[in-house]
């Protein structure tokens, strides 16, 4: 396990936090904190080509959206690039997140990807959401379908699928890398925190996110 926001205080089995009133998985985030007062950890996985993973998630009742931050499982690509707006222009990392956004008009989910041709130097978001048109709900059990496949050599033949709740957010060709010897996926990420680096993503209440039903799957 490559730990780091790995806090064993902010994780707890609760009885009847899952999905279908099963044990379940919630994650506590400290008040007035970014991503230091909220969780994260990595695992390394046997490198592959195709990799795909499905959980359910949800914010709690009570749940400060704040200005957004990350959440769920995901995937590194041979280096990983995935923080710090650390763009993966050098061809050697990619990565695989999803975020919650509170903007002005409305409370969503989207993509947030680092791969070889992302636009901007922070991770890329394909000017997709979920949903489209209406806000997150607080309470509400989201399933989460993710699949990845490499690309080869500095070819646009890799792919990307996120669905969410049955609906398609993005399925896509994508080209990853552009270095061979980097190309696999090769981590598991689980994050539950706050930000961005600005005070606008803080909340000065304690908050829970709960996850149930984690199956991640090696196609090959």
């Amino acid at each position: 396990m490559k730990e780091s926001r790995w806090d064993e205080s902010k994780a707890d089995i609760t009885s009847g936090g899952g999905k279908d009133a099963t044990p379940g998985c919630r994650i506590k985030m400290l008040p007035n904190s970014l991503s230091e007062g909220g969780f994260g950890a990595e695992a390394d996985i046997e490198a592959g080509q195709e990799y795909e993973i499905d959980f359910d998630m949800k914010f709690h009742s009570t749940f400060s959206w704040s200005g957004g931050g990350k959440f769920g499982f995901g995937f590194k690509i041979g280096q990983g690039n995935k923080t710090g707006c650390r763009p993966a222009w050098d061809g050697n990392g990619g990565s695989i997140r999803l975020v919650w956004i509170a903007s002005k008009d409305r409370i969503f989910l989207r993509p947030y990807v680092y791969h070889f041709h992302q636009p901007n130097e922070c991770g890329d978001n394909f000017g997709k959401t979920y949903p489209t048109s209406d806000n997150l709900v607080k309470g509400k059990w989201y399933h989460v379908h993710m699949y990845a496949k490499s690309n080869t050599g500095n070819e646009m033949n890799g792919w990307l699928q996120i669905v969410i709740n049955e609906t398609p957010l993005i399925n896509q060709t994508i080209q990853w890398t552009a270095n061979d010897e980097f190309r696999q996926i090769n981590a598991l990420t689980f994050m539950t925190f706050r930000g961005g680096s600005s005070e606008k993503y803080m909340a000065p209440t304690t908050d829970y996110v709960y996850y149930d039903n984690f199956v991640m799957k090696k196609i090959s």
